[in-house]
């Protein structure tokens, strides 16, 4: 493979203060049990005594981290020159005793394409912070909203993403490392019609 990359690194103590608070939110709950449900609904041994509904659950600071790599992608593509099926993520959460918060967006294709520097280019402190701004500021807005904003899974749903569709964070399958699943843009940026504060991660908002 040849490409570049960009990596962007979450402060450790910014995200351990929001997934402690999110945690603890009915939101994230919601999330949690659809994981549970969604589980439940495909694992053959979901009848066994030693079937864990939450085992592989990536918790609150990947649900950040990832709807964030999304927001990115789709923002870079518009300016660095590359399609956004040639992007690829990797997300790495870590947790509370080994916490990594860090984002790594880049080419991923077999020829001369990944070699562009155009992605590069977008990681000037001031290009990228003009990114991240205009990336969350986006995110505020979806053209499916009210729907996209209201969408949270509640039982029987099983599916695993909320405040997110094709039109605001979804990306190809090719580019997201988990298809387009544990997604929800209001745990980044108020959404129309949000009244809990809790939600808004301070630190992430342009």
């Amino acid at each position: 493979m040849r490409g570049e990359g960009v990596f962007l690194r979450v402060r450790d103590g910014l995200m351990a203060e929001w997934s402690a608070r999110m945690d603890k939110s009915p939101q994230m709950e919601a999330h949690r049990q659809a994981y549970a449900r969604f589980r439940a609904n495909r694992k053959s041994d979901r009848k066994t005594s030693d079937f864990d509904p939450y085992h592989g659950w990536p918790g609150a600071r990947y649900i950040a981290l990832h709807t964030l790599s999304h927001l990115l992608i789709r923002t870079i593509a518009l300016e660095c020159g590359y399609n956004s099926a040639s992007l690829a993520e990797r997300i790495y959460a870590g947790d509370e005793e080994n916490p990594r918060t860090g984002i790594l967006i880049y080419t991923a294709v077999p020829d001369s394409e990944g070699t562009l520097g155009g992605l590069v280019s977008l990681a000037e402190e001031r290009e990228f912070d003009r990114i991240v701004r205009r990336a969350l500021t986006d995110a505020r807005h979806c053209s499916a909203d009210p729907l996209c904003a209201e969408r949270l899974p509640q039982d029987p749903a099983d599916f695993l993403h909320g405040a997110a569709c094709h039109v605001c964070v979804f990306v190809s399958e090719t580019t997201c490392e988990r298809g387009n699943r544990f997604l929800d843009r209001r745990f980044l940026v108020p959404l129309t019609g949000d009244q809990d504060p809790v939600l808004t991660p301070v630190g992430l908002l342009p």
